[in-house]
């Protein structure tokens, strides 16, 4: 029961990741008490609730075709014998978050909150919902309770997950310094990481903040050994200071590539040497950036930056090819920059129906407004669903 209840408390105080291995461990203990109980002791039903408590959360953090109905019908059943328990109202909160009912998460979150408000979980999860319906500040409100109790920012089960999304939504609502620093704590802690490095690298280009620039290339040069991360400085110095492109340097620095990363870093920065007026090579470009894209099938940028020059290039049957195939394993901003790209190729070829749908899958997801639809009416204007769509659109 001991070790079992190790397993339990992991799971909603939040400082070690409960693994799929230790869920499945958590509910044999269980099950060994309930048929080891010779003494029928009064809280078998609790014991029972406790197992299908880890059943529910363990299938919900681990697997990722679920059964939601099912899940719900498990938890609720549990809930009936406990109707305030903190725990179950927890687990509850998970499988609403996995429907999508954030609001309904929230208020489950809330309850659990009350009857246990040291737990970190249901923060974390609560940072998570308000996030989903953009309330920002409500959810850096939440993130920030959650890392005051995890001073050291290592014991949290993605503490660096945290400080990113902390940097991101602070930057969303102006909170500049603010997600800055949050940026700034991330490298620090976690400097392999490269998320937060790709944030500052935009957020300082977009701003044009000459501080933030020195930041990143401070940082870069920390791990300047290896191939990659000089490979990143020199494109960020490109970028943001106008520093031409070495030849004789990057020639130098191909000696040093080591693997996939290094050598995709390597094509990707070349291709921008090519792409200089002086230097102009539409041939040697799509090599490059073609080789980049192979060479790392996890970076969106790469397939962006690709795409977008087989576009310029009229190329538009091999960016659909080349995005059917690929955009499934992306997400996010990461998705939608590339289905803006894979919806210009069709309207390019006539194909007026995909590229609408595409369309509608951003503005169902925040990425585009009904304003923006209004400016697609000359474009879309042989497709009747269009106009239909456009009547009824409403900002989310």
């Amino acid at each position: 029961m001991n070790a079992s209840q190790e397993i339990i408390n992991n799971t909603f105080v939040g400082k070690q990741l409960v693994t799929e291995a230790n869920f499945n461990i958590g509910i044999d203990l269980l099950q060994q008490f309930i048929d080891n109980d010779d003494l029928k002791i009064s809280s078998e039903k609790h014991i029972r609730n406790l197992k299908k408590y880890l059943e529910v959360i363990g299938t919900s953090t681990w697997k990722s075709q679920l059964n939601t109905d099912h899940l719900s019908s498990i938890i609720d059943s549990a809930i009936k014998e406990e109707p305030d328990a903190a725990y179950l109202l927890n687990a509850k909160a998970v499988v609403e978050m996995k429907k999508k009912n954030w609001n309904e998460a929230i208020i489950l979150l809330n309850s659990s909150l009350e009857k246990s408000p040291g737990w970190l979980m249901p923060k974390y999860y609560l940072g998570i919902c308000f996030a989903n319906i953009k309330n920002y500040k409500k959810a850096l409100e939440y993130y920030e309770q959650v890392l005051e109790k995890d001073s050291t920012y290592k014991t949290f089960e993605c503490a660096k997950c945290i400080l990113l999304n902390m940097a991101e939504y602070a930057l969303k609502i102006k909170k500049y310094d603010k997600g800055l620093s949050y940026l700034y704590k991330n490298i620090e802690l976690f400097h392999d990481y490269m998320e937060p490095y790709q944030i500052l690298y935009n957020y300082a280009i977009e701003k044009k903040d000459t501080v933030a620039a020195n930041k990143f290339i401070h940082y870069v040069q920390k791990q300047d050994s290896a191939a990659s991360m000089q490979l990143y400085r020199l494109r960020f110095e490109y970028d943001f200071f106008g520093t031409p492109l070495s030849p004789v340097y990057l020639q130098i620095v191909s000696g040093q590539l080591k693997n996939n990363i290094d050598s995709s870093e390597y094509y990707y920065t070349l291709s921008l040497y090519y792409q200089n007026e002086k230097t102009y090579d539409s041939d040697s470009i799509y090599y490059c950036l073609s080789t980049a894209v192979q060479l790392d099938t996890t970076d969106a940028d790469y397939l962006n930056n690709f795409t977008d020059f087989l576009n310029e290039q009229q190329e538009y049957d091999e960016t659909i090819e080349l995005l059917t195939s690929r955009i499934k394993h992306f997400s996010g901003d990461d998705k939608a920059n590339l289905q803006l790209s894979l919806a210009s190729a069709f309207l390019y070829t006539e194909k007026y129906k995909e590229s609408f749908n595409l369309i509608k899958e951003l503005v169902e997801g925040g990425y585009y407004t009904c304003a923006d639809l209004e400016k697609m009416k000359k474009a879309f204007r042989s497709l009747p669903e269009f106009d239909k769509y456009l009547k009824a659109c409403k900002d989310k």
